[in-house]
C-alpha cells in the first residue's frame, strides 16, 4: 500500500474510531494498531497531530498526575471530513469492484 493510500485510509478509521464520542489518544492508537499491525504508534500519533492542525480534531487535556490523557473529538469541520472520507470510500469501493476486487 502506498503511503498516500495508507494515509488516507488511516485519517478516516482514526476519524470513524472517535466519531461521536471523545476518546483518549491511546485507546485510539490501539485500536488502529490493532486493525493495521504495521502501522507503528508514532504514525498514529502523527496523524491525530495533523487531523488537530487541520482542525478536524480537538484536544483537551484529562486526568490528573500520571494519568494525564488528550482526548480527541471531531470537531464540525472533522464531521464534515468524515462523511466526505465516508461517501468517497462507498464510491471507491463501488467502482473496484466492478473489476472484481
Amino acid at each position: 500500500m502506498t503511503g498516500q493510500m495508507k494515509r488516507g485510509i488511516l485519517e478516516l478509521c482514526i476519524l470513524q474510531a472517535i466519531g461521536s464520542k471523545e476518546r483518549y489518544g491511546y485507546e485510539v492508537m490501539k485500536e488502529i494498531t490493532a486493525a493495521f499491525p504495521e502501522v507503528t504508534e508514532s504514525t498514529a500519533y502523527a496523524v491525530l497531530r495533523r487531523l488537530h492542525s487541520t482542525g478536524k480534531l480537538e484536544v483537551r487535556q484529562g486526568g490528573s498526575g500520571e494519568t494525564r490523557r488528550k482526548y480527541y473529538r471531531l470537531t464540525a469541520q472533522g464531521q464534515k471530513g468524515l462523511e466526505e472520507a465516508r461517501q468517497n470510500w462507498k464510491e471507491l469501493r463501488i467502482a473496484a469492484n466492478r473489476f472484481g476486487l
